[in-house]
């Protein structure tokens, strides 16, 4: 039987594909970092500001999460210094130690001209740190070096699976859990990346005694007995990591309680 045309017609709905979300989330991205370069100092202070309450909050919740927090913002440094290798020459290294991202380690800090060596307070290691984890800071500076351990440092690789060995140095901060790598950055990029090492700190810090002589407010870094200038913020993230470990400390918190 014929059926009627009317009968078999159907409605079909046109829906036209707007891009116009796309394009306002990447005019928003630009415009903040326009304002972000454009701001300097204001804006910078601005970012530390809105992280720094976000740490305040979670330590109001549940002050065992600040490891976690702190963690998580340690990682956009750990990230920038691990890839740089591969952005730029050899010849252009990007250190991550304090004296580069923090503050310089000869600055005196206190009103007799104590320093952050001065301190510091030489303790034993809670327990090995895990790559995949805890907060490394590794900075490659020889791309070779890199692709060799990319190839050859994995379970099938020439050199086997992931493992300490004496050329691996680092140094634990308390309680902020930060591992600064003074050896073997090649390597142990390719394990944190791997995410299943482990590795024993060369040695350990409680560096809890700085934060009754240091602030920061997210532009600089400085003494707390007379307001003087230590020095400027370079690193946004680590600032922000400082201040996040001055909240651990008030709160007991170390960098295993999360």
């Amino acid at each position: 039987m014929k059926m009627r045309d009317s009968e078999v017609q159907e409605t079909v709905t046109v829906i036209e594909v707007s891009r116009s979300a796309r394009r306002d989330q990447a005019t928003s991205h630009l415009t903040r970092l326009r304002k972000r370069v454009l701001g300097g100092r204001t804006a910078q202070r601005k970012e530390f500001d809105n992280i720094l309450e976000v740490a305040r909050i979670t330590a109001k919740r549940d002050p065992k999460a600040l490891a976690s927090l702190l963690r998580l913002i340690g990682r956009t440094t750990q990230s920038r210094v691990m890839t740089n290798v591969l952005r730029h020459e050899d010849s252009v290294v990007l250190s991550c130690e304090p004296e580069s991202t923090m503050f310089s380690s000869l600055a005196p800090l206190t009103r007799d001209a104590r320093r952050l060596d001065d301190l510091k307070r030489p303790v034993r290691a809670p327990r090995p740190l895990k790559l995949g984890v805890d907060l490394h800071l590794p900075w490659p500076w020889n791309a070779g070096r890199i692709i060799n351990c990319l190839s050859n440092l994995r379970p099938e690789g020439q050199w086997g699976k992931w493992r300490q060995d004496k050329n691996h140095c680092i140094e634990l901060w308390l309680p902020l859990g930060i591992g600064w790598v003074h050896g073997g950055n090649h390597s142990l990029t390719v394990g944190i990346l791997q995410g299943k090492g482990r590795v024993r700190p060369e040695v350990t810090y409680d560096i809890s005694e700085v934060y009754k002589h240091v602030t920061c407010d997210g532009g600089a870094y400085m003494r707390k007995h007379d307001g003087s200038l230590i020095g400027p913020v370079t690193d946004l993230e680590m600032a922000a990591v400082f201040e996040i470990g001055r909240l651990m400390h008030k709160h007991r918190v170390m960098f295993w309680d999360s």
